[in-house]
């Protein structure tokens, strides 16, 4: 064999290694917001979330949140709906009729905004 290829062979091992190193000292790191590793799961999941309801609400136009929390599930809690439809609607995605009590969510029709 080469020299060069096992040369770079042997970088590649310790590059691995060292990522490998660096990821297990981050995951082991831990405050009060839990560890690294717990947000990046937090955020793929906050991401599921918003699809799930960006379609739920694609599906049925006009919906409150409370049948909304119903049609995804009460393990769900209902202020996390609210918190993440409040964020759909300041980014552009989707569009609140009514001011508080009654308000109804649609899918906005025009381009999100950009963040």
């Amino acid at each position: 064999m080469d020299v060069s290829i096992l040369s770079k062979a042997k970088d590649l091992n310790n590059q691995t290694a060292n990522l490998l190193a660096e990821l297990a000292s981050i995951s082991s790191l831990s405050g009060r917001e839990g560890s690294v590793v717990n947000r990046l799961k937090k955020e793929m999941e906050s991401h599921r979330f918003k699809e799930l309801l960006l379609k739920d609400i694609e599906t049925y136009p006009s919906s409150a949140i409370s049948t909304i929390h119903e049609r995804i599930g009460f393990e769900i809690n209902i202020h996390k709906i609210r918190r993440m439809l409040n964020r759909l609607v300041a980014d552009g995605y989707l569009i609140g009729t009514s001011s508080r009590r009654w308000k109804r969510y649609s899918i906005a029709q025009k381009e999100p905004n950009n963040q």
